[in-house]
Parts: C-alpha cells; sequence; structure tokens
C-alpha cells in the first residue's frame, strides 16, 4: 500500500460574493465551492485564527463551516445554512435567502 496517496481533482478558480461583499477567491471542484474570507478581529474567538473556510454544496443550496466566531465552547460545531446562489461563468454569488423548496419558501 502507498504510503503517501495523492489524488488531483479537476477544479476551476472562480470569484465569489458572500451577501454582496467580495470579490474572494474560491475553487469550484466539479459542483462543490470552497473559498475563504477574513473575519474582523473584533468578532473573533479567543485564539482562532481569522480565516474562515466555506464549502458551499451548489446543487443543494447548502453552505457548510466551521465559525472562527463561535464561542470556546462550540469550537469545532459545524454550521449549515441554506443559501441563495447565483453563478454565472466563473462568478458565484451566495447569500441567504428564500431558497425554494418543493413549492415552499425557507429561510
Amino acid at each position: 500500500m502507498q504510503d503517501d496517496l495523492h489524488v488531483t481533482l479537476p477544479h476551476e478558480p472562480v470569484v465569489v460574493w458572500r451577501k454582496g461583499a467580495g470579490p474572494f477567491d474560491g475553487l469550484r471542484v466539479g459542483r462543490v465551492l470552497v473559498y475563504e474570507f477574513e473575519v474582523p478581529e473584533e468578532y473573533l474567538r479567543p485564539g482562532a485564527d481569522a480565516c474562515q473556510r466555506v464549502f458551499v454544496l451548489l446543487d443543494e443550496n447548502i453552505q457548510l463551516n466551521q465559525p472562527v466566531v463561535f464561542s470556546p465552547d462550540q469550537h469545532g460545531w459545524w454550521y449549515v445554512d441554506l443559501v441563495h446562489i447565483e453563478e454565472a461563468d466563473d462568478q458565484i454569488a451566495t447569500g441567504l435567502g428564500e431558497i425554494p423548496m418543493s413549492g415552499r419558501n425557507a429561510r
């Protein structure tokens, strides 16, 4: 068995807009978006890194992250949001909003 298994997935660089803020550099790997942004120091959990990494499942309108702003007792927890997503070539916009779900709307 090989000790250093390395797999490279096809990916493309994209520009991400988050709730109107940005642009942020991101990568689209299949139908998954990954991007990062800096959180202002006054919002950070003590000892947390300012870099917030976010994963978005583009076909499901789901955004996941482990917030660097959560309190120390919630360190390592995952936060999951339903988000509105708009894609145009290499531009992706995400934001909170109404997501159509089987004829209903969820916030």
